[in-house]
């Protein structure tokens, strides 16, 4: 019996278990606290496809992808009632109180908040042997001599005058505590509204400095020692300049990452490095040292960063140009009219009854593919998206409409398909639909399907499911880089480079058909929109026997038929779209100098386009105005050298 909406759903809820000392707490718990421990525990709250943490403030992430590693135990606290929407009420609340500034590593952490979301969601706690931690650790010697200093971390108490018992902490202690602090500290997040302040990593292994080397084109490592008075007095210079070159500053175009390795706790490091006297900088550029710096002067330190920086990057042609933000509409384009919903379910049945079915079996999985959609996707809508409301849909439900979605697209004519294609463009809109769809193989296969069809036989005589293939384009692209929904942003990612996608768009922006070529040339804006949020000021310098990077024969296809597209067309307010974004395109393109400068050069753009605002420029209305501020700032772009 299939599931109804009328049915009360659940969803399981797991704790994930890690361990922040990374298996140093069970190596050296023993020795210096005289108990063992076995793991330093952080937990996570996993429910409705995503692990929910708490940090520096509350964060989620996709299951076992989040900073710290895998878990090392995945524990089933049982099934919640509460749905996702309610769900999100419930944690506005527990944001008033789970905040960066209210974290403590002992007194209100992450298990804290897992504990407190568990009885919320399942009506039961966490283990207590994890929420005992804190405690059991207090009770022994070692805790007690470290407790101050902990809780002078977290109270904002002056770092620069520790405890005095802690001057005898073993430095492995101190090792523990930092890699534990900075881990529980860290979102994880290079992007997200709350970043972490920490930006210098802790390195004690060669395996850790390999994955900081890996983990951006630059690198920079200070070997440092507790007791090296100059260390410490760089300690806190050090640490600024990091957090100055962060990835969430303005260096962003630039990715740098800072380590750190004590030589009372990364001796094998050290020796392996070379290390004769500390403090030592050792600067990488693509997992390569590159230079060495030895002892402590900031301003040195600062130009031996900018040297590193300048090897690997140079800025950008457009990078003194004034950013398109200033004058392209940063908003996407959605196509939100919901269809006349009797209309589309009499269409449906029409065309599925009089489809000259090959076999009685294909009759039927048609017939059958159409009741699934008028028992799942058409009341939904009505009652949901219709009705300007937020309503749920089964996972079972979401899988029934999209198989039957595919199949009817599989078998029915192109000229056909345009009802079934409309419904997507509406579910697409809906967050949970959306996610739902780029986060399984079945609903990125529909999507092609579609795709493929509509590029198989691109003429007018299919004009309604093209148009409307379009607006589904458009409504996937309007996806931001910065959604918290990471599947939904996936997904835009994979359709806006789809060569049939791409092959489509052309073919939109070049129609004759007035129709069509709006509703392409809004999609290939919001295209444009996506791609260039993530561009960067920089370029990568050239290396010795680097081949260019060069755009795909299909970008190059698309950035020609746009370009055309603003040469002939007439109506200011299609013109000013696709001038916006054949601008998006351009600005900053990683391939300027392989591939588009020559290219545009060859098609004599930049004279195309100075005519172009010649012929604007006697129309005096408003927007022919913004038109031509468009065109002259592309051609500023084509220019630049």
């Amino acid at each position: 019996m299939s599931v109804t909406s009328s049915e009360a759903q659940t969803y399981p809820v797991q704790l994930y278990v890690y361990d922040l000392s990374n298996g140093l707490a069970r190596s050296l718990s023993r020795q210096l606290t005289g108990r063992q421990f076995d793991a330093i525990y952080h937990t996570s709250i996993v429910v409705y496809s995503r692990e929910w943490y708490f940090g520096q403030g509350i964060f989620n992430e996709t299951p076992g992808r989040t900073h710290f590693g895998q878990p090392i135990q995945k524990i089933d606290l049982g099934q919640t009632s509460i749905d996702p929407a309610t769900f999100q009420e419930i944690l506005t609340d527990l944001r008033e109180r789970y905040r960066a500034d209210t974290y403590h590593l002992l007194q209100f952490n992450c298990n804290t908040f897992t504990g407190e979301l568990s009885q919320i969601l399942v009506g039961k706690d966490i283990p207590a042997h994890i929420t005992s931690l804190p405690q059991d650790f207090l009770a022994t010697p070692f805790g007690q001599m470290m407790g101050p200093q902990i809780d002078a971390m977290f109270r904002g108490g002056p770092s620069s005058a520790p405890p005095r018992q802690m001057a005898n902490a073993p430095p492995s202690a101190m090792g523990i505590l930092n890699n534990v602090t900075r881990s529980a500290m860290t979102n994880g997040h290079t992007n997200g509204a709350a970043t972490s302040k920490v930006t210098v990593k802790p390195l004690q292994s060669v395996a850790h400095l390999e994955d900081l080397k890996r983990s951006a084109p630059s690198a920079v490592v200070m070997y440092t020692s507790h007791t090296c008075p100059p260390c410490v007095q760089m300690h806190p210079v050090y640490e600024s300049i990091a957090e100055k070159y962060s990835e969430a500053g303005k260096y962003k175009d630039r990715p740098i990452v800072f380590g750190q390795a004590y030589a009372q706790s990364a001796q094998m490091l050290m020796q392996s490095e070379g290390i004769s006297a500390t403090p030592t900088f050792h600067f990488y550029a693509a997992g390569k040292r590159v230079n060495e710096l030895k002892g402590a002067n900031a301003s040195s330190l600062e130009d031996a960063i900018e040297a590193l920086l300048w090897s690997q990057y140079r800025p950008h042609p457009h990078s003194k140009l004034q950013n398109p933000a200033d004058l392209v509409p940063r908003q996407a384009i959605k196509y939100k009219t919901i269809p006349n919903l009797m209309f589309a379910q009499q269409k449906l049945n029409d065309i599925t009854s009089r489809h000259p079915a090959k076999s009685f079996g294909e009759k039927a999985d048609i017939q059958e593919a159409r009741s699934i959609l008028t028992k799942t996707l058409f009341p939904w809508i009505h009652e949901g998206l219709a009705a300007g409301k937020q309503k749920a849909m089964s996972n079972q439900d979401s899988e029934k409409w999209i198989d039957a979605a595919q199949k009817t697209i599989g078998v029915l004519r192109l000229c056909d398909i345009f009802p079934i294609v409309d419904l997507v463009r509406i579910a697409v809109l809906d967050a949970s639909q959306s996610e739902y769809l780029s986060g399984s193989d079945q609903g990125t296969k529909m999507l092609d399907a579609i795709w493929a069809k509509a590029k198989a036989d691109m003429t007018l005589e299919n004009k309604a499911t093209l148009l409307t293939t379009f607006r589904l384009i458009g409504n996937i692209l309007a996806a931001t880089p910065y959604s918290t929904n990471a599947k939904t942003v996936q997904m835009a990612r994979h359709v806006s480079e789809s060569s049939d996608v791409i092959a489509l768009l052309v073919f939109g922006v070049l129609s004759e058909d007035f129709g069509l070529r709006g509703a392409a040339v809004n999609a290939a804006f919001n295209r444009a929109l996506l791609q260039s949020e993530g561009r960067s000021l920089f370029i990568t310098a050239p290396k010795e026997n680097d081949e260019p990077q060069s755009e795909s024969d299909d970008e190059v296809e698309l950035i020609c038929a746009v370009l055309e597209c603003v040469e002939k067309e007439q109506d200011l307010e299609r013109l000013h779209r696709a001038t916006a974004a054949l601008l998006l395109q351009l600005y900053c393109a990683p391939s300027w100098h392989a591939t588009l400068h020559s290219l545009l050069d060859v098609l004599e753009a930049s004279q195309k386009l100075e005519q172009k605002v010649k012929l604007i420029k006697e129309d005096t209305s408003g927007k022919a105005s913004d038109v031509c501020k468009l065109l002259e700032q592309t051609v500023r772009l084509i220019k630049a050298q």
